[in-house]
């Protein structure tokens, strides 16, 4: 009895078929990742600058009342217990008065570094520029910030018995609408008094100091901006291609 033939050529070219199934089935699906990953990633990018471009603008406010402060500061220093008009007076301690606190805007990097994904991030120049802006720059403004507030906290302490608030309050509501400084003793003498004079000079001093680490920091925001609107600029153009 003739033995039954094994048809290996169909065998062949089945066991060929499959493996070219599986392996295009498992391209497939790393395509599909690697696409999905970068269009998170895109929308990751996207979230941070515009977070970076808001941080510029809080920096860029926080540096003009740096200068204003210092300014005003440079005028009170000058003129420690002369007699001044009470208009020079009075807009100098409006100008140690008012403040804008600055505030860290970080919501895109943090989503992205809390849920594990920063190595989304391909380019790793780029992945490092994110981190050391959040983690370094930031937090050093934050201190500046912070210690900012201690000399601010002391130098107004030293006003409050020299200072008025003055406002209208209407009767619906909880909070005045607004309100105004009136100083309550001539400029030439509260200004001569020992504990205003350092606690101005060392608020003064800082306003400046700090002013100038806001430049530093802007410039590396800059930078990081360029960077991503560069990757940005890459995504679109790879996404043109295919």
């Amino acid at each position: 009895m003739e033995a039954k033939r094994i048809p290996w050529a169909r065998i062949t070219a089945e066991f060929v078929a499959i493996l070219c199934g599986v392996t295009l089935a498992l391209l497939a699906d790393d395509w599909r990742e690697y696409r999905n990953d970068r269009q998170f990633e895109r929308a990751a990018l996207v979230e941070i600058l515009r977070d970076l471009e808001a941080d510029s603008a809080a920096l860029a406010a926080q540096r003009r009342r740096m200068r204003l402060q210092n300014d005003a500061a440079l005028w009170a220093q000058g003129h420690f217990g002369m007699e001044v008009p009470g208009d020079s007076a009075l807009n100098t301690v409006r100008s140690l008065w008012y403040f804008t606190r600055y505030q860290a805007v970080r919501s895109g990097y943090v989503g992205l570094r809390d849920s594990g994904q920063m190595s989304l991030i391909v380019d790793l120049a780029l992945r490092q520029g994110v981190v050391h802006y959040y983690e370094v720059n930031q937090p050093y403004m934050l201190q500046f910030s912070d210690y900012y507030w201690q000399l601010r906290d002391r130098f107004t302490e030293s006003l409050f018995e020299d200072v008025l608030l003055v406002g209208d309050t209407a009767a619906e509501e909880i909070f005045p609408s607004g309100f105004d400084l009136e100083l309550r003793r001539p400029w030439r003498e509260f200004s001569d008094e020992i504990e205003f004079k350092n606690r101005l000079m060392a608020f003064g001093g800082f306003a400046s100091n700090w002013g100038v680490r806001i430049e530093e920091v802007q410039e590396a925001n800059r930078t990081l901006r360029a960077l991503i609107q560069a990757q940005l600029e890459g995504h679109g153009r790879n996404s043109a291609a295919r």
